[in-house]
């Protein structure tokens, strides 16, 4: 272990909520940090330890680890989600009874919501973005691993049980908030009584999306066809995670 990673033996992660780019992971996020019994680290960084992970910051994870074990500690990255094998192995020896809240999302729609992202964050105006720009950006080697949904849940559920894992699906956080987060909270052994659910801004991300990547344009076609490059039939739950999925859709 390194002089860096040490002060994180002394901490204590329970859970971690990951999933590709643009599934709800960082809405999932704030619903759960208003719960008065979960702690969410926000801050991150590399984890020399196990290459291709982070881990929350020692600071972070030190000032806010509470006393209370009944407290869960939790993490936000999506970057989790799509780690190489040797990373996944090493996080799970790290923290071997380690949580994990999967978010997916149809794969069409968390690629346009991963687009629009991405572009604002290389602070493209409209008029800027360019075929050549997404198709760097969908080429890359970390877009190619953020698409592979069967490749990330089966390289995770080779190390994590059934109940280790609760998979979220975006469609049913649009359809039903308050229940997709009481299963995540029964998930974790709480309660979700008298937690305030936000309904997800989906017409703040609409809006997001089409002034970056018009319906009707050719850049919002080529974005959707990158989508599918892995040949998914459809945006079933069955199609989307390619195996039997009832041990890890659990209830509690």
């Amino acid at each position: 272990m390194t002089g860096s990673d040490a002060p994180l033996a002394q901490s204590r992660v329970d859970f971690i909520i990951a999933g590709p780019q643009g599934t709800g992971e960082d809405w999932l996020a704030a619903q759960l940090r208003s719960h008065p019994r979960i702690r969410l680290l926000s801050k991150a960084q590399p984890l020399a330890s196990v290459p291709g992970a982070w881990a929350p910051q020692r600071s972070d994870a030190v000032a806010t680890a509470p006393a209370d074990a009944s407290v869960p500690i939790g993490w936000l990255d999506h970057r989790v989600a799509s780690l190489e094998p040797s990373a996944q192995a090493a996080l799970v020896r790290r923290w071997p009874n380690i949580r994990l809240i999967f978010t997916f999302r149809a794969p069409q729609q968390r690629a346009l919501a991963a687009a629009a992202q991405a572009l604002q964050i290389a602070q493209l105006q409209p008029h800027e973005v360019s075929e050549t720009w997404l198709r760097d950006w969908l080429g890359c080697a970390f877009q190619q691993r953020q698409r592979d949904y069967r490749g990330m849940l089966a390289g995770w559920r080779r190390l994590l049980g059934p109940r280790q894992m609760q998979v979220v699906c975006f469609e049913q956080v649009l359809a039903d908030p308050d229940a997709a987060i009481a299963a995540c909270c029964r998930f974790l052994r709480l309660k979700s009584t008298g937690l305030a659910v936000r309904p997800y801004d989906r017409r703040g991300e609409a809006r997001r999306i089409d002034r970056l990547l018009p319906p009707d344009g050719d850049l919002r076609r080529l974005v959707c066809t990158g989508a599918n490059a892995e040949g998914m039939p459809s945006d079933s739950l069955a199609a989307l995670l390619g195996c039997d999925d009832a041990a890890w859709r659990h209830d509690g």
